[in-house]
């Protein structure tokens, strides 16, 4: 649109906003200082507002860019793509050297200098003012648009390799299509503007103090951009803390409460006691069972592994011999070491310092004879080797060289550890471990202490150790003979549950599970067989020979010595410290089990928290954990992801730790998730747990991933349901699907009322059970989060729809819930719709996870409806993978719903949740359109039985809908369109769009904005989601530009933002204009201009026009539901002013011929009766005709001769091709008034019938003289041009009703209007002379030709009688004498509903040339030739006595005496009878005067089609015809013949009507022209100008 153009709000480019005076002095000043005037006038006002607002000028300086402001707002961009190769548009890949025409034009000194078509600095457009502001962009497109020298050898050397510039050709074509399209538009807007504002027009007045409004709008919308990113900054911040909080003090991850600076220290501690313990009471230093490990199964069989030296400290050259200088300390205690077996020879161990956890798992032994690896270097033991080396340097007070240490055939009392510190390479200081650092001891700590590792193997043992095993063994020898008199089968290591269990620490650290029996009698789960020790699984099957070659170190069982024992070494109190200490009793469970500790706050003794979340349990390390839980208590047990441990195992952790007295009384959470073993032990375990006497304060149990047993999953629910303090109950993929009474378990545990956190997901429930949890949810009220995740089964009804819809429908009476999960439920674009109407209005409910559902563009409307209703709570939102999914058409039953464009039939059955909520949705939106359901709902039908509609909402304002039946209704909204209308001019079709987007599309609540955005903000990156979420905005919602301008804010997609979403947005050119600044990228703007082509193409205000909508694109989709909405508006008008009805299918539509999939609308199974009924699809292909009913006023200002012809001669001079300039018109058409006179001209400038057609149709309703048509009418030579016009503006529409003559029909009366038309010309024939019909005939349905021999059957002269079916083929002649004019103005202005105020003489009365015989013709201009005028002729052939009439025998001799001669031959009298007898139509032998006159009608077509040549002549080679005969004869032979005529005037340019010049310059009738007879024109045009008495041909045109 043009700045200053009706209705646009941005700045004039051609005056100034304070300067009446340039307004008034626009058409009569100089060019040049006009525009130095408007540029002084405009900077002066922007100098002006910066000065006062100094903050304002920075921005508004950045809006302004290379093209002023003023302009820039300017126009309605135009499609970025060029057209097809080798088309009117642009350049041909096929031929590239084209593009180089318009680069040389400028050079050519023949001929008229034409303009460059690279100088754009009068012109804008978006794309112009995309271009200036990126220029230093290094865009490389700028060098080849920019023109002169340059562009040309750039453009060469482009062309000189064409396969490898394939995609630079392109875009160039593309870019250059429309920059001349965008000059073509502006220029035409200022011719326009020119001729408006000198006619003073009201509406085009510039508003005062223009510049300076812009100027504050573009500050304030960058103020509520900086306000808006500061918001939504703000609240990501805040929701992320909020999460963080939450995952911090939620009982779901509920963490321990210690101190993190004193983890080390305690760490510390636990290695310490792990290391350290005397064979008598004594606390032992460093041990090597940080170094040295017994791993049978990485060694294959039972021996010690020891570990490689570290690469760093391998690598460090030098470092070995500077560490081998340290001094050693000079007190080391003597050590007597035992020997390592009799009869063998004593070898040094020397150890390498590492790591102790690369130690403990890579260690590796290496056997060889005669030495012993240590490190990188090897200890021979034979003399003068390495014992002599150690010797030397025990002389000197240094260690051996490579730390080795060798005492005589003795191991040295001093472990390795003390005689070598590998130093890091860089900082220098001793390596250390995070969880077990190395510790200093001096050498007193040393005296009277021995390693765990210098006891012998075999029978050679420490005496600590021997009796510690024979004392072991006597006590269970004891323990046996004990329990075999009371319970002889029970497990001999057993102990029973008794109040004075804790008196025997012994007893609580070696026992274990129980056997069968024992646990029966404790009320324990029954397991089949008692625990296997490790021992016995490691060495139990070893023979003999391969304990032999198991020599080394001994094996762990004999090396960790358990601190205290039952020896009388060990004072009592000792004992008694140690079996109370948990982290010592754990050493022991973990040394019986023969297992590595695991150090956790809890075997530490610093937590009651169990947490075993991936550390991948065993058996034993849950045993070793139950010693320390039987000394303390459990508040918290976390084995989740513990699927190693076995049912016995779990069994026997509840019952001798959670059975515990205090821990029944102190456990409050419990999780078991993914302890896939769990089986009926411990799952009747849990069933206590949960009962009277069990744990009553737990308030956390998660069960997610143990399959329940189907005979305790109802006890464990009624255990849940009697549980006082549960809190958070998770049982997610347990199989509670599986119980044979599945309605009753789910009842009691949706019966508990402390359960606010309840997670049923991963099972599987039907449509029945998912209803019914509903119920019971809404019922209990207590739960406020819960999760159904991948709950769906198949449904009962309809296998493609989720049963969760049932669950979901039962929401709407919900106020509880504040987070639901139901992802992964096959939740498709229906169930989204039930989820939108029942959480329409519960306020608590916050957070909806509806990720993984095949949802697709559609279910995401709903839900981003949902997130932007001001009513429902929701504010966040997971739609994480629910971008596919697509409306299923192949499925029974299906009916689509449309926010946007609601009306339409809709076929429902209420036993489907999805349609009872489409219902529901629409008494929701006839309540919100404050409009009676009577008036909404028509045509209602119902099966059975009637359908009443509800009268009232229930309390919670749901809608009651019926739950069985069939009901048929149209949805109309009429009604809210006149109310949302009222005041809106009726032809003002613009505001009607604008008003109506206002009232039906979403415009997202102030509260809902920020989460909107951050819904966005959260997407970024995930480029599928995104483009979903914008093809859902772009359907029903409607945005500011601030909105636009913040998601355009996603580099990645700011293209894409701006071309789905540019439809919706509100706010006029301005709004636009700021939200296309956002795209700074050449292909991104090329792409949003493709993407928005019919958007941008599309003139609300004339919307006449054939379309062609991809549905899937969002731009399409609003053309298609504009044209929808502007057919309701207008059928409306049509209806209440009582109009006949000349739609294509009786319905009142202004739409024709729609194909939906290439398919007829009407023809479709189950077709609407009307387009309006028809609910706009979301994909396909939708083709349409719009027929706009409005009519311009006949008595409206139309464009007069000077801006007319300044209006086809730019036109003319545009470098864009036709089909591009009729887009181009249809933008302006709207702004256009025109006479047919002038319409005949403007169809002059195209080449193709295809493109006069279309230029026809979408001016054809801006023709203020229709009675004129037939003007225009005979440019059409072919009927079949001719029947293609019809079909697109409809027979009614495109009637002659002034001038039907000689014009024939072939109607299908299948359709409506062509049957009205049919019997619009009986009526006419009726009222005039029924005879007028000539040659008409009917073709029936089955192909049957009835030539109606009796004559038109009297009874098609009433419409209902006429025949439904069939073609009807006629021609209509009348002459002057039957016309008669007031029937044919009746029927011009009640069905074409023209309001006509002309009279008869007004009337041009008109013929087409090819309407009559070529003899005809030729009378004529010899009449033309020989008299003034065609009365005078008339009389010469009556006679000065003569009667009126000429009759036949007076015509030849008139012919005859007259001397003409042009047909003289042998056929001469034939030809005669020829002339005479298409002079009298009626048939009666006589021609009268006014039949004579007639060919007047003829002669002022040949005269218009001369004096048309002769104005493009004088406009394209000026006012001598030289030039012109010079370009028309290109062979320069000196004569044209009338091939040659044909061909070189489409050559030159020019395409109106030729052939009744070339017969009236051909004198001579030889078939060829010569300069002589050319020269005719310009007598012709003298002659003309004389008589009119004007100056130039362009006035006779007028």
């Amino acid at each position: 649109m043009h700045p200053e153009a009706p209705g646009s709000d941005v700045p004039a480019p051609a005056e100034g906003s304070d300067s009446e005076q340039l307004g008034e002095d626009a058409a009569g000043a100089d060019k040049g200082e006009q525009e130095k005037k408007v540029q002084k006038s405009r900077w002066g006002l922007l100098r002006q507002h910066t000065v006062q607002l100094k903050e304002e000028r920075r921005r508004a300086k950045s809006a302004l860019s290379a093209a002023f402001l003023a302009k820039a707002f300017n126009a309605d961009k135009l499609e970025a793509e060029g057209e097809e190769d080798g088309g009117e548009d642009g350049v041909s890949l096929q031929q590239p050297e084209a593009a180089l025409v318009a680069l040389e034009s400028s050079d050519e000194e023949d001929g008229p200098r034409e303009e460059d078509p690279h100088d754009f600095s009068k012109d804008t457009g978006p794309l112009l003012d995309h271009l200036a502001r990126n220029a230093n962009r290094g865009n490389p497109l700028l060098p080849l648009l920019q023109g002169g020298s340059a562009c040309r050898k750039k453009m060469w050397d482009i062309l000189a390799k064409p396969e490898e510039n394939v995609h630079t050709l392109r875009s160039y074509q593309a870019t250059m299509v429309q920059l001349q399209a965008e000059r073509l538009q502006y220029r035409l807007m200022d011719v326009l503007t020119i001729f408006w504002k000198r006619h003073k027009h009201p509406d085009w007045e510039n508003p005062k103090n223009m510049l300076g409004n812009h100027l504050r709008r573009i500050t304030f919308q960058r103020t509520m951009d900086s306000c808006t990113s500061a918001a939504l900054a703000a609240y990501m911040e805040e929701q992320d803390q909020a999460s963080l909080e939450a995952a911090k003090e939620s009982m779901w991850a509920m963490k321990d409460e210690e101190d993190e600076q004193h983890h080390g220290s305690r760490m510390k501690s636990f290695w310490g006691t792990f290391h350290r313990g005397g064979r008598k009471g004594e606390v032992r230093p460093l041990t090597p069972a940080k170094t040295e490990l017994c791993l049978p199964a990485l060694n294959g069989g039972l021996g010690w592994i020891s570990p490689p030296k570290p690469v760093a400290a391998r690598s460090r050259r030098g470092s070995k011999e500077r560490i081998a200088q340290r001094p050693v300390p000079s007190s080391l205690p003597p050590v007597h070491a035992q020997p390592w077996e009799e009869g063998k020879e004593h070898r040094a161990l020397g150890m390498t310092d590492m790591n102790w956890k690369f130690r403990a798992a890579r260690s590796t032994l290496v056997k060889k004879s005669g030495f012993r690896t240590t490190g990188s270097e090897f200890l021979d033991p034979r003399p003068g080797k390495g014992r002599d080396r150690f010797d030397q340097s025990a002389s000197t007070g240094a260690l051996p060289k490579h730390g080795a240490t060798e005492v005589g055939f003795h191991k040295p009392k001093q472990p390795p550890e003390l005689q070598e510190v590998v130093f890091d390479e860089v900082s220098g200081q001793a390596e250390e471990d995070d969880d077990s650092p190395r510790q200093e001891y001096s050498p007193t700590d040393l005296d009277g202490k021995t390693w765990w590792w210098q006891a012998g193997q075999g029978q050679v043992t420490g005496p600590y150790l021997k009796q510690m095993k024979e004392k072991m063994a006597a006590q269970e020898k004891k323990k046996e003979k004990m329990q075999s008199a009371s319970a002889p089968n029970l497990h001999k290591a057993s102990p029973t549950k008794t109040k004075d269990r804790r008196g025997d620490p012994h007893t609580l650290l070696f026992s274990r599970p129980g056997t069968v029996e024992q646990n029966a009698l404790q009320g324990r789960p029954q397991t089949s067989s008692k625990l296997p020790s490790r021992s016995q699984s490691r060495t139990g099957n070893l023979s003999r020979s391969e304990k032999k070659r198991s020599s080394g170190l001994p094996p762990i069982q004999q090396a960790i010595v358990p601190p205290y024992g039952h020896s009388s070494a060990a004072p009592p109190k000792a004992i008694h410290e140690a079996m109370n200490n948990p982290t010592k009793c754990y050493l022991h469970a973990c040394q019986r089990e023969q297992i590595v500790p695991l150090p956790t706050p809890f075997v530490m003794g610093q937590s009651t928290r169990i947490d075993a979340i991936g550390k991948a349990l065993r058996d034993p390390d849950l045993l070793a954990m139950c010693s320390v839980g039987r000394l303390s208590y459990v508040e918290d047990a976390n084995l989740a992801g513990s699927t190693l441990l076995s049912d016995r195992a779990l069994a026997h952790f509840a019952e001798e730790v959670l059975f515990e007295d205090r821990t029944l009384r102190e456990l409050k959470r419990l999780d078991l998730s993914r302890c896939i073993q769990a089986g009926p032990y411990t799952q009747g375990a849990l069933v206590r747990l949960l009962g009277e006497s069990g744990a009553e304060q737990l308030r956390f149990l998660n069960l997610g991933g143990v399959p329940l047993a189907a005979r305790h999953i109802f006890p464990m629910c009624e255990a849940i349901e009697k549980h006082p303090y549960l809190h958070t109950l998770m049982l997610s993929n347990t199989g509670l699907a599986n119980a044979l009474n599945t309605k009753e378990c789910l009842e009691k545990i949706l019966n508990n009322q402390t359960i606010q956190v309840l997670d049923l997901g991963w099972n599987c429930f039907d449509g029945e059970e998912l209803s019914f949890i509903g119920e019971c949810l809404v019922e209990t009220k207590k739960v406020k989060h819960f999760g159904l995740a991948n709950c769906a089964a198949s449904s009962h009804i309809n296998d493609s729809m989720s049963p969760l819809v049932y669950f979901l429908e039962q929401l709407n009476r919900d106020d509880c819930l504040t987070s639901l999960d139901v992802s992964m439920n096959r939740i498709d674009f229906r169930g989204a719709l039930v989820m939108e109407d029942a959480l329409e209005h519960t306020k608590k409910l916050s957070s909806l996870n509806v990720s993984n559902n095949p949802l697709g563009v559609m279910g995401l409307r709903s839900l981003l409806r949902l997130l932007s209703r001001s009513g429902s709570g929701v504010t966040s939102l997971d739609i994480d993978n629910s971008f596919t999914g697509s409306q299923l058409g192949e499925v029974e039953g299906i009916q689509v719903f449309s926010w946007f464009n609601p009306g339409g039939r809709y076929q429902l059955d209420l036993e489907r949740p999805y349609h009872r909520s489409i219902l529901r949705t629409l008494y929701k939106l006839t309540e919100y359109l404050k409009i009676p359901l009577e008036a909404s709902f028509l045509e209602v039908s119902a099966q059975p039985g009637g359908f009443q509609h509800p009268t009232s909402k229930d309390a919670r304002g749901v809608w009651q809908v019926p739950t069985t039946g069939l009901v048929q209704f149209t949805y109309s909204v009429e009604k809210a369109l006149e109310q949302a209308l009222k005041g809106v001019k009726e032809e003002n079709l613009a505001e009607v769009i604008t008003k109506y987007n206002d009232a039906m599309r979403f415009m997202p609540d102030f509260h809902k904005l920020i989460p909107l955005l951050a819904l966005w903000k959260r997407l970024d990156g995930r480029i599928q989601e995104q483009l979903a979420v914008l093809t859902a905005l772009g359907r029903d919602f409607i945005f500011t530009p601030t909105i636009l301008r913040q998601l355009s804010l996603s580099r990645s997609q700011t293209g894409n933002v701006v071309a789905r979403l540019l439809p919706t947005l509100k706010g006029g050119q301005f709004a636009r204009f700021m939200v296309v600044r956002c795209i700074d990228n050449m292909g991104e703007f090329a792409k949003m201009a493709a993407f928005c082509k019919e958007y941008l193409l599309f003139n609300p205000m004339s919307p006449t026009g054939h379309y062609i909508l991809d549905l899937s694109n969002t731009a399409n989709g609003y053309v298609a539901q504009s044209l929808s909405v502007l057919d309701r508006w207008e059928s409306g008008i049509v209806k209440r002013k009582g109009l006949p009805d000349t739609s294509q299918n009786g319905d009142y539509s202004s739409i024709r011929n729609a194909m939906y999939a290439s398919h007829p609308l009407h023809l479709e199974k189950d077709a609407p009766k009307s387009f309006d009924q028809w609910v706009i699809a979301e994909h396909e292909v939708l083709e349409l005709d719009y027929v706009t009913t409005l009519r311009p006023d006949s008595n409206g200002l139309v464009l007069d001769e000077a801006s007319f012809t300044r209006f086809l001669t730019v036109i003319e001079a545009a470098k864009c091709g036709g089909w591009r300039q009729i887009q181009v018109i249809r933008l302006l058409a709207h702004h256009l008034n025109l006479t047919c006179f002038q319409m005949r001209r403007l169809l002059g400038n195209f080449k193709t019938s295809e493109n006069r057609r279309e230029a026809l149709v979408c001016l054809f309703f801006r023709i203020v003289d229709i009675q004129n048509e037939k003007v225009f009418r005979v440019r059409y030579e072919d009927q079949s041009e001719l029947e293609a016009l019809r079909n697109r503006l409809g027979f009614m529409n495109f009637f002659p009703y002034i001038q039907p003559e000689q014009t024939t029909y072939d109607l299908d009366l299948a359709f409506y209007d062509q049957r009205m038309a049919a019997n619009t010309i009986l009526s006419l024939a009726a009222s005039e002379r029924r005879d007028n019909i000539t040659d008409y005939k009917y073709t029936r349905a089955d192909g049957i030709v009835d030539n109606l021999t009796m004559g038109i059957p009297r009874g098609w002269d009433i419409f209902t009688k006429m025949p439904k079916d069939g073609v009807f083929h006629f021609t209509y002649k009348c002459s002057p004498e039957d016309r008669k004019f007031s029937t044919r103005t009746k029927l011009l202005e009640g069905f074409g509903k023209y309001k006509v105020h002309t009279t008869e003489d007004d009337v041009r009365w008109w013929a087409a040339p090819n309407e009559a015989p070529e003899d005809v013709l030729e009378f004529i201009f010899w009449i033309q030739a020989n008299y003034e005028n065609t009365e005078k002729a008339f009389k010469a052939f009556d006679g000065p006595d003569g009667n009126g009439v000429i009759l036949m025998r007076e015509f030849e001799e008139g012919m005859r005496t007259l001397k003409c001669k042009k047909f003289k031959g042998k056929n001469e009298k034939e030809r005669w009878h020829t002339i005479f007898r298409y002079m009298d139509p009626s048939g009666e032998g006589q021609v009268s005067l006014s039949e004579f006159l007639t060919l007047d009608q003829f002669w002022a077509e040949v005269r218009f089609s001369i004096l048309e040549f002769l104005d493009w002549s004088h406009r394209t080679f000026g006012p001598s015809l030289q030039a012109a005969w010079d370009a028309l004869d290109d062979d320069h032979s000196g004569e044209i013949s009338v091939d040659e005529w044909e061909a070189t005037l489409d050559k030159v340019g020019y395409f109106g009507t030729s052939g009744p010049i070339f017969s009236y310059v051909d004198q001579d009738d030889e078939g060829n022209v010569s300069w002589e007879e050319f020269q005719a024109l310009d007598e012709f045009k003298n002659f003309e100008m004389k008589k009119g008495g004007v100056s130039s041909v362009s006035s006779l045109l007028a």
